[in-house]
């Protein structure tokens, strides 16, 4: 079984045309704990 470290040491690339889904999933996901990394907003 995959680790809770495991989890939050993984990589998660969020790709949606719409700014406000990417930043609300950026929220949630730092909200549980994982790091916020590169961020790339493209129009």
């Amino acid at each position: 079984m995959i680790s809770k470290q495991e989890i939050l040491n993984a990589s998660i690339l969020i790709v949606d045309d719409q700014q406000s889904n990417v930043l609300l999933l950026d929220e949630l996901l730092h909200d549980v704990g994982y790091w916020q990394g590169n961020k790339r907003l493209v129009a």
